[in-house]
Parts: structure tokens; sequence; C-alpha cells
């Protein structure tokens, strides 16, 4: 007997920060939605920390989210970075000048506690179904159909793929593509580069420091970081570098490691640190800092990078980790996960109009219009940060001798606008929700989307009188050059050459 199906209109696969966070602004519009995730909550208390940096912090604070998160996270006060080899200390002051830029603290915590406050505005909480793992995705022209390993079936107008970089409806997406004849661009299937892993975990060890310093040890193929949080915790990170024959994987075969890899790469890491100068003023046991750190919280990930070309296929489309993947050392994966949903909200309210909240059922044609425009939007912002993310880690990391150079010789002298200036390029794409209330928080660098609602401004609508002047001044003109050049035809020639000095 055939399961019988659920009907709604938008599918979102995953409860990560991506599917929570459409799901809230799904319930904002009014439009109904169900939320599949894989395991048995959607909150799970396991993982590591998470950053909020401006750009996603003004998404949150339009959904009426900002003081709940403010009570919880911790705000940056201080960065510093040292060299593994000589043990000394780099000061980088960066948090204030990116908030007095973009308005809002960069700040960091568990990532379970941030899903515990999206996950407390989610009104109406039977929208969020558990254990209803993706087995089969079907698009069609006017529907989606998607079957769960519970048995279930569900029917939609679009499903939105949040479901992390082991995405399943990406997978599918690909398939319904394939069997459709549509080919997939080349450089989405071909693969990917996995060139560093992290052992990441929350420690019970005081660090000596106070709430809100943040810091790393830079060696020879690794990263030792720490992030000292609110009520004692601290957050730690072994980042390093994969031997050289695994660094290249599909999207499917990611690496996984075990949890005596795990313990063998930790015992590394104190082996490697315990060498470090002290004499320049660190003050973290690391031994003891691995060893407290609490198992439930702690584990071990590769960290592919990649952007899709493509992020959709007919009623099927994926953002998030999904579509794009970052090196976490900057923390800006998570803020592009979120401006990625903005702008997909965004681009359907552009192509659907009133239909997006009035209708159960959304053509085709405008959906493809959304998901194309999605794609075109973010393409090449995301690909520009992915790499820039890569580019930070190489330097943190002394992925090459070139990269250890520049992190001797530059971070000791550049100053600390200039190191922000990186973090800005990024954050000023940022993108607010359409059809909400813009944030009043004092800025002095414009988002990109505020820039062009002041361009747009700029353009200023012209009275048809002052249309009627113009048009009779320009034909006027017109003829007196006309009249001025069959006497003096040398004109023509010497404006020509004017202008060709303008071009060059």
């Amino acid at each position: 007997m055939a399961a019988e199906k659920r009907h709604t209109t938008v599918i979102i696969a995953g409860s990560g920060l991506t599917g929570l966070t459409l799901a809230l602004v799904l319930q904002d519009l009014g439009v109904p939605y169900l939320l599949l995730e894989a395991h048995d909550n959607c909150t799970p208390n396991v993982g590591a920390s998470l950053a909020l940096q401006p750009q996603g912090l003004r998404i949150y604070h339009q959904l009426g989210l900002l003081e709940d998160i403010e009570a919880i996270y911790q705000p940056i006060k201080r960065t510093i970075t040292g060299d593994a080899e000589t043990g000394k200390l780099h000061v980088v002051d960066t948090t204030e000048i990116l908030k007095e830029r973009h308005g809002y603290d960069t700040g960091f915590f568990n990532r379970y506690d941030l899903l515990c406050v999206l996950h407390k505005h989610i009104r109406e909480k039977e929208r969020l179904l558990v254990n209803q793992k993706i087995i089969r995705v079907d698009g069609y022209e006017d529907k989606v159909v998607v079957q769960t390993s519970a048995g279930d079936v569900f029917e939609g107008q679009i499903i939105v793929g949040a479901d992390g970089v082991r995405s399943t409806v990406r997978n599918e997406m690909w398939r319904n593509s394939e069997a459709a004849g549509c080919a997939i661009p080349d450089e989405d299937k071909k693969e990917i580069i996995c060139d560093w892993a992290t052992c990441f975990g929350v420690s019970e060890y005081r660090i000596p420091l106070p709430p809100g310093h943040v810091g790393s040890v830079v060696g020879n193929g690794y990263n030792a970081g720490w992030m000292a949080g609110k009520d004692g915790r601290c957050f730690t990170f072994w980042t390093f570098k994969l031997p050289e024959e695994t660094r290249k994987v599909t999207h499917n075969s990611i690496p996984r490691f075990t949890k005596e890899e795990h313990e063998r790469e930790i015992a590394r890491a104190k082996e490697l640190l315990v060498k470090i100068p002290r004499k320049h003023g660190l003050c973290i046991d690391f031994d003891q800092f691995f060893d407290q750190r609490d198992p439930v919280h702690s584990g071990i990930t590769a960290l592919p990078h990649f952007v899709l070309k493509k992020w959709h296929f007919g009623r099927i489309v994926v953002i998030g980790d999904s579509s794009h993947k970052f090196n976490p050392i900057p923390g800006q994966g998570g803020m592009n996960c979120l401006v990625s949903t903005a702008t997909l909200i965004n681009c359907l309210q552009d192509a659907l109009g009133d239909k997006l909240k009035s209708s159960p059922v959304w053509d085709m044609a405008p959906l493809d219009e959304a998901f194309t425009k999605l794609a075109e939007m973010r393409f090449e912002k995301v690909k520009s940060a992915v790499e820039a993310s890569e580019d930070v880690m190489n330097m943190m990391g002394w992925g090459s001798s070139y990269r250890k150079i520049l992190y001797k010789v530059l971070v000791p002298l550049l100053p600390s606008s200039v190191q922000a200036n990186d973090a800005t390029a990024v954050i000023r794409g940022g993108v607010a929700l359409q059809g909400w209330d813009l944030p009043n928080v004092p800025h002095t660098v414009l988002y990109e989307d505020e820039e062009r609602r002041v361009r747009k401004k700029k353009s200023v609508t012209l009275s048809p009188g002052t249309l009627l002047f113009a048009a009779t001044a320009t034909a006027v003109g017109g003829i007196m050059a006309m009249r001025a050049t069959q006497k003096h035809p040398e004109l023509l020639v010497n404006g020509w050459r004017t202008l060709q000095s303008f071009a060059v």
C-alpha cells in the first residue's frame, strides 16, 4: 500500500543553521513549509563553536532574534597569533574596526546554543519532522516528490537542500538533471580540494585569558586555536594539513576519521606544541587544553572547499554548505549560508510576487528565474570568499614556504585597519531580507545592497517638463553641431581624436 503523501509548499532538507533560518523566514512570510531532519533531534547538543559576523547578525536583527543571540554569545575582544618557532605573539585588533564599519560585533558561541535560539522562535514545531532521512527526490513540471527512509512521502512546490556538505538533495538534483538529459557543469562534478582537517572541541580547561580573547599558534602545516567563551568554556581547534595523496576527493568521498585517528592527531598536536618557546608570554598549557575536552562536544572533520556553478535543477535548489563550503578559519562559512538564504528569499519574492504568499501553486518559469538569479548573484562573491578563506588558512597554517615567509614578514607590520579589509570585503557583500525593516544600526561602510538603494535614489525621475526641456536642448544642440561641422569638417576629426585619447 502506497504511503499517503503530505502536501506543503516548501520542503526544507536539514535542520542546521541554514534550514532553521529558512524556516523562520518562511514563517514570517506565511509560506507553508515542512522541514525534514534525518536525525532524531533538530538541535543536537554536539559540534563545535560558531562565529557570528555582522552580515549574519543583520539578518537575525531583521528577524527579531538579535536580543536573544546577544544574551548568549561572546563578542571577540582581542585576537593574538603566535609563531610556533619563536613563540613571538602578535596582536590583531580588528574587532572594534569591524564593528564601527559594519554595525555589529563579531562573536562566537556553541553551535548548539544558536540552534536552540532558532528552534525557540519556530511557532509551529509540528512543521519540524525528525527521523526523516531523504532517500529520493523526483522533480516534475508542477511539483516535487520526496521519499524518506521512514517510508513517508512528501509533495511540495520546491525542495531546498540545506543538508550540508554531504548533501543527499544535491546528489538527487544531479540524478534528476542527468535523467532529463541536462548537463551538469563539469566544474561541479570534478574533484574538490580537501587539504586540511580539524580536531574541534569544548574544553573545561580554565584558559588564563579573559572571555572574548581568541588566538592561535601557527606552525608548519598546523594551527592550534582557542577562544575563551562565556561561563569558563574554552573552544579548541587543532587544524592540520592532510597528506598530498588525499587532498583531491569527490563530493561523495570526503574523508571521515576514526576515533583512533582523532586520538593520534591530538597526541601529535601535544608533542609539537610543548616545544614552543614560552619566553614571549604564551601562557596556555596545551596538554590540559586538549585533555580536558568534553568528549560529547569534541570531534574531527575534514575541511573541503568548493562552490557549485549551478545551484538548481527544476524545482530542486541547494544552498548553504550543500552549494558552497568554506575553510572555517575566517569564520565566514555560516555567515554566507545566511546570506544565500536571504538571497534565495529575495529572488523568490522578485520572481513570484504576490503568488509567493497567496498561491499554493508556483509556476516553473518564475522558479527557474529565481533560482538562476540566486546563483548568478552569489557565485562570484562566494567563490572569491571561499578562495580567500583558503588563503587565510594557508597563511595561518604555513601551508607553504611562501606563506610562512609572508606570515613572518607581513603579520607584524600590517596595521589592524589593513588586516580588517579582507573581512570587510566579504561582510559588505551581505544581503538584507527584502520586505523586513532595515535595522537602524550606525555603521560607516555601506553594505552593497545599501549602495544599490542609494544609487537608485540618486537616479531622480525627471518631470515631463524637464524631459521636454532636455529633448529640446538636445535637438537644438544637434542642429547647431551639424551646421558647425558642415562648415568646419576638421572638427569631426579633432573630436574623434579627443575621444580616442580618453579611451586610452
